[in-house]
């Protein structure tokens, strides 16, 4: 009988069997072992990936947060600021729309052509509202998880997609990395965003 010990010889798709549903005879490399030993194994191994685990996800769903505040306000300033423009030119209104990061260019002379630039800004809030949604979806999952100590799949899905762009491009395979070089990589990924994010605030254009 052999057992895997910690999460730098686990792969991470054992690791989500384990934690998604209870397979814990995945936990055996070779031969078998008793529940009572494949259950006190699991419990070590998954502290030890609590006590790897817990900075990197407080510090990413804090960038998400971040980022969905600051998503809302610019929607909310560049969809208020469009709405009044609607109804009366005011210069300070465009200077709100170009510091969000749009661009946007009224000739209060052609009001055909002063509608039809409207709305193209207008358009271009599609994505970020999609892009709020998203964000706030993945918040929501990971606290309700955490308030039913439980793990959705959804959440890891996401992680790894994230990674694999963040890599630049193709597929992390689960059954291929390990759990503790899992979470390394996505501390790597927190600390990238965390410094996108501040270059952001620098530079006034979160966009």
């Amino acid at each position: 009988m052999k057992l895997y010990q910690d999460c730098y010889e686990l792969p991470l798709s054992v690791f989500l069997d384990c934690l998604l549903y209870q397979q814990f005879d995945k936990l055996c490399i070779e031969g078998e072992a008793p529940q009572e030993e494949l259950l006190e194994k699991w419990a070590n191994i998954y502290a030890e990936y609590l006590d790897l685990s817990e900075a990197f996800e407080a510090h990413y769903i804090f960038q998400l947060q971040k980022e969905t505040l600051l998503i809302h306000q610019t929607i909310t300033e560049v969809d208020t600021s469009l709405i009044y423009l609607g109804t009366v030119y005011d210069e300070r209104l465009v200077n709100i729309i170009r510091d969000n990061g749009f661009k946007i260019k009224l000739d209060p002379d052609n009001m055909e052509a002063y509608d039809i630039e409207l709305k193209r800004v207008g358009a271009k809030l599609a994505p970020l509202r999609l892009k709020l949604s998203e964000k706030q979806t993945e918040i929501d999952s990971y606290q309700t998880s955490k308030a039913e100590d439980t793990m959705d799949k959804k959440f890891f899905v996401t992680m790894l997609n994230r990674l694999a762009k963040f890599q630049g491009g193709g597929v992390i395979d689960a059954r291929q990395i390990m759990t503790a070089n899992y979470i390394l990589l996505c501390k790597d990924y927190v600390e990238h965003i965390g410094r996108q994010s501040r270059k952001a605030d620098m530079d006034g254009d979160p966009w």
